[in-house]
């Protein structure tokens, strides 16, 4: 493909992913775990959530990340623009690398190119998940760059590059040795297959260099935290009956929200063994391996797939290839309507709006938190937003008018204890060991929050407060707050609270 067309790709997929991180832009409560970790590291505390708790307790899943965060707070560095700044750097990058795979898969048909970086550019959830705070995109980049330097030549591999990707793809997500093992996996095969000798050297040192980073990894966790496990771990739930089904309706209302998913996985198919070759057969591998293990965890609670997203580039490469075989079979003409169909298709739920109706959704509804509410991704989306919103002035309120040594029981655990530098006892039990060590509830739980206790589970720890929340001074006071035993402070709106809101922080019952 000449340099012209490949420009032309990228210029296809960055403009209209340019503007969906513009209009997501955001910044996730969880991210504000990573601050907090990061926050306590760069103050001299060490790499910890909470102070006096030792051994210390590992509540992130992305060690690399941390330290990034920790290295901009040293520079006196907002995080919240840090992580997405190099966020979206990532996902640019991204983006151009894997309109250079979909350029190779098309070959010299330019409306395949064209279509399948459209297809890219206009996949939602990747938009979404460029900001929010995490190194979500950054993993991305990490596991894509693995597979490209692995297998996307597999005349030429480039072993020194793609060791040092996969190194980062260990250290960057606690689960990346899922993706890693993957790639390698298909590389061995495609070395044994084709008897190429090259390639297998390449796939055993990548081994051998991730392995070496993922053992060093490892025993550094055991050496500073006591485990093998991060806590982040320890409270997902194993196998059963229950996770398997609630992972496959993750999975299930994700295709269906976004059902050009499924015809980019379909088109090449429909090709026969013409549409999977030494570069699609290896994509193929790591949508389906993303897909299990998305089922296997039991999904996740936030909004727009998050732990389905490693398989969008391999899904627009697969894409490329589908459409550059409808070329070939004399069916070009109907290539660019279908493209743009299938880009309407992904946009469609950034605006709440969908192709398949609410409720053929809401029957794969996995979020089991809010009762029988059934949310959108968008929806979702937005709760999180509002929610941290909140979060972030309950915790600037605690910072102002507790005592540095006052204790809290929470849910949210991520902004709150970021702007408080309170100690956290968490019901999630992300930061929290014994209550990580817990069989899960008997009762449905949202991805994540299985484990999950009561406030009064805490009452022997004596906490300070219950739990802490903004109310509106206009209206009566919440049902069970105690006006002259619980905390109760007005917010001044000249520090940036809302007009009447107060701050309520509800102190446990007095023991008999």
């Amino acid at each position: 493909m000449d340099r012209r067309s490949l420009l032309l790709g990228c210029a296809v997929a960055l403009l209209p992913f340019l503007l969906l991180v513009w209009r997501f832009d955001f910044v996730c409560d969880d991210a504000y775990i990573s601050f907090r970790y990061a926050q306590n590291l760069a103050l001299g505390r060490g790499l910890r959530f909470n102070l006096g708790v030792d051994p210390p307790v590992e509540g992130y899943s992305e060690l690399l990340w941390v330290l990034l965060v920790a290295g901009s707070l040293k520079l006196q560095l907002a995080p919240e623009l840090v992580t997405r700044v190099v966020s979206v750097a990532c996902g640019v990058a991204l983006l151009v690398l894997t309109v250079r795979s979909i350029a190779r898969c098309a070959g010299q048909r330019r409306f395949g190119l064209v279509g399948a970086a459209l297809f890219l550019g206009t996949l939602t959830p990747l938009a979404v998940w460029t900001t929010g705070g995490m190194g979500t995109v950054p993993f991305l980049l990490a596991v894509f760059l693995t597979h490209t330097a692995l297998l996307d030549d597999p005349e030429r591999p480039r072993p020194v590059m793609a060791a040092a990707a996969a190194a980062t793809t260990v250290l960057l997500r606690a689960d990346g040795a899922h993706w890693l093992a993957l790639i390698l996996g298909t590389g061995a095969v495609a070395a044994w297959r084709g008897r190429d000798r090259r390639l297998g050297r390449a796939v055993l040192i990548v081994a051998a260099a991730s392995g070496a980073c993922l053992v060093a990894h490892v025993a550094w966790r055991v050496s500073y935290y006591g485990d093998y496990l991060p806590n982040t771990a320890r409270v997902k739930v194993g196998l059963s009956p229950f996770v398997l089904a609630r992972g496959a309706r993750y999975v299930g209302h994700f295709l269906l929200t976004f059902p050009s998913l499924l015809v980019a996985l379909a088109l090449p198919l429909a090709l026969g063994r013409r549409g999977l070759d030494r570069r699609t057969g290896p994509a193929l591998a790591l949508v389906l391996g993303t897909f299990a293990y998305a089922v296997l965890v039991g999904g996740d609670f936030m909004c727009f797939g998050r732990f389905l997203l490693p398989a969008l580039p391999f899904l627009a490469v697969l894409l490329a290839r589908g459409l550059a075989g409808m070329e070939e079979r004399g069916w070009g003409v109907a290539v660019l309507p279908l493209s743009a169909t299938l880009a309407a298709c992904s946009l469609l739920p950034a605006f709440d709006r969908a192709l398949v109706p609410v409720g053929v959704r809401r029957a794969l509804h996995f979020r089991y938190n809010a009762g029988d509410l059934f949310r959108s991704e968008y929806g979702q989306w937005s709760h999180m937003r509002l929610n941290v919103t909140k979060f972030r002035l309950v915790g600037r309120a605690l910072n102002m008018y507790t005592k540095p040594e006052a204790t809290l029981v929470t849910g949210g655990i991520g902004a709150v204890a970021y702007f408080s530098d309170r100690f956290l006892y968490d019901q999630n039990g992300l930061v929290t060991r014994e209550v990580a060590l817990r069989p899960p509830s008997k009762s449905p739980r949202s991805p994540g929050h299985d484990k999950a206790v009561t406030p009064e589970y805490f009452l022997d720890r004596n906490p300070t407060f219950l739990r802490a929340f903004l109310a509106d001074q206009r209206k009566p006071l919440p049902e069970g707050v105690r006006p002259r035993r619980d905390l109760i402070v007005p917010l001044p709106r000249e520090r940036g609270f809302p007009e009447g809101a107060m701050l309520v922080a509800v102190r446990p019952p007095r023991r008999q």
